[in-house]
């Protein structure tokens, strides 16, 4: 018996199939490159000393905005886990399968996260091109990318918690958002 069971596959195929996953992940990497591309000009004017901190600084914004991200996005992605089994009236028939509590709950949760990991490090081959400009290495941006990636599972057992105990997907969400600004401010 696995930890994550045979659900996880079938919800990581069906949301493989979905094409707002392939959206999502190349939005993400266009996003930073537009914005690396963009930066161009401006640096190609200023002394080789002030890239590094240039460098840095772009560092720093990239992990503030997807970390941004993910606290808008990956609770919308894991409130209608459960609640939207509830409200299409499946849940009944998911129960009725060999699976256990925590297969269920444990695939849907890391289909979720599985999806949102590909998303984080969609952008990183980007962010390693910037460490040319230098001011921060490979242990920078591994320490970023935990940080993101215990923010995704922090957002993300929120969102499934109050996807089990709510009926209709969006309370889950509002209960979700409402939380996590609790915990933020």
């Amino acid at each position: 018996m696995t930890i994550v069971g045979p659900l996880f596959w079938k919800e990581l195929i069906e949301s493989a199939r979905r094409i707002r996953y392939y959206a999502v992940r190349s939005l993400v990497a266009a996003v930073v490159l537009t914005t690396l591309i963009s930066l161009g000009q401006p640096l190609a004017k200023n002394q080789a000393s002030q890239l590094a901190g240039i460098g840095r600084q772009l560092l720093e914004q990239w992990a503030w905005v997807q970390l941004t991200a993910l606290v808008l996005f990956v609770p919308a992605f894991a409130s209608g886990l459960i609640a939207g089994e509830k409200d299409k009236k499946t849940i009944d028939a998911l129960f009725t399968t060999c699976l256990t509590d925590h297969e269920i709950l444990w695939g849907k949760l890391a289909s979720r996260l599985f999806a949102t990991v590909v998303i984080i490090a969609s952008s990183l081959p980007v962010i390693v091109l910037l460490s040319f400009l230098g001011g921060f290495g490979p242990k920078e941006i591994i320490n970023y990318a935990l940080v993101q990636l215990a923010t995704a599972i922090l957002c993300a057992t929120v969102g499934l918690y109050y996807s089990v105990v709510s009926t209709k997907p969006y309370v889950a969400l509002i209960r979700a958002y409402f939380v996590l600004l609790v915990v933020w401010l």
